[in-house]
């Protein structure tokens, strides 16, 4: 006849020991429902001094692994989640075959790409294959433009580099241009016919179709495309002609007849909006996970006021017949929308 088993520890169930074994370790029997039971007694053993966990253990045996899976995961959240996005840098310290095409798989803390993000990984290789990729669900991951690489072709030769899983849960923000600079120089407006020479770009153009491609397919990824088109360098009119076309051309919302209530820049709109479109699918327009931002992160009413009257005289006079005309509300109107942009963008 085979040894009745017990357990032996309240959180297994499944590890269990000879009743004749569990006698010898200072168990009592007693009586539960009718059936025989053991109860654990304490023992000097148990009653001893706990190993400090900031000390290893005397043969080397690592003690994090043995927790359970849910608390492995909410440890590696809270190390891995960083209060500022990650930056993913292209490798350009040197040429390579078929040109600058290669995306860093490591993130780092900053643009400069001095301080490598994740490096609890470097601790053992099990925490290697356990944290592998992790920093990419924790945070957000910015793509910035350099002079050999755009940002958003930074981001797809990344996605080379992730799983299907990570990269349907993707945070991205793409910036249009180089961090470190500026920004990019501004053609000054001096005549009202300068309005209309201004154009968006076809690499733009280009770029965004390829994210609403990415998009309309990974609907559970979240992207901000922060591009140079919409600065507060530009003039003013030529920011309110820009952002409204992609308004129109994205979302469907129409504000040209509200905001600039002036034929030929209705006009300009329109054309603008057509081109942005392009050969795009605008059946489904309106997409939720795709955000298009202004350069800047923040909004100065003050510089924007300012650059919206710069010019020639007869263009500021233009520009304050269109803006404001009969109706003082317009420019506060106007103002509340750039602020509304920069916040939640377009």
């Amino acid at each position: 006849m085979s040894a009745l088993h017990v357990p032996c520890h309240f959180f297994d169930t499944s590890c269990s020991m000879p009743i004749d074994t569990a006698a010898s370790w200072g168990f009592e029997s007693v009586r539960i429902d009718g059936r025989r039971g053991r109860k654990r007694q304490p023992s000097p053993r148990s009653c001893g001094p706990r190993h400090p966990a900031s000390i290893p253990s005397a043969d080397g045996t690592c003690h994090l692994f043995r927790l359970p899976r849910e608390l492995l995961d909410i440890i590696y959240e809270f190390a891995l989640t960083e209060d500022q996005a990650l930056f993913s840098l292209p490798t350009t310290d040197r040429k390579i075959a078929g040109g600058y095409s290669r995306q860093s798989k490591k993130l780092f803390l900053c643009k400069f790409g001095h301080k490598e993000a994740n490096r609890i990984k470097y601790t053992c290789k099990k925490l290697f294959f356990e944290t592998r990729g992790l920093s990419i669900r924790y945070n957000v991951i910015t793509f910035a433009r350099n002079d050999y690489i755009p940002s958003h072709a930074q981001f797809f030769h990344f996605l080379k580099h992730c799983s299907p899983r990570i990269t349907h849960r993707i945070r991205v923000e793409i910036v249009d241009w180089v961090l470190a600079s500026p920004g990019p120089p501004t053609p000054r407006v001096e005549r009202w016919s300068d309005i209309y020479r201004t154009d968006v770009p076809s690499a733009f153009i280009d770029s965004l179709h390829e994210l609403l491609g990415f998009c309309a397919t990974h609907p559970n990824a979240r992207i901000i495309y922060r591009t140079c088109i919409l600065s507060n360098r530009d003039h003013g009119l030529i920011f309110l002609i820009r952002a409204i076309a992609l308004v129109a051309a994205l979302r469907n919302v129409h504000l040209a007849p509200t905001l600039l209530p002036h034929p030929r820049l209705a006009a300009e709109v329109d054309r603008m909006m057509n081109k942005i479109r392009g050969t795009a699918d605008v059946s489904v327009p309106n997409l939720s996970n795709l955000r298009i931002m202004p350069l800047e992160t923040e909004f100065d009413v003050g510089e924007f006021i300012n650059g919206l009257y710069s010019g020639s005289p007869s263009l500021k006079s233009r520009v304050w017949r269109v803006i404001i005309g009969r109706n003082d509300d317009k420019l506060e109107q106007i103002i509340e929308m750039i602020g509304e942009w920069h916040m939640r963008g377009i």
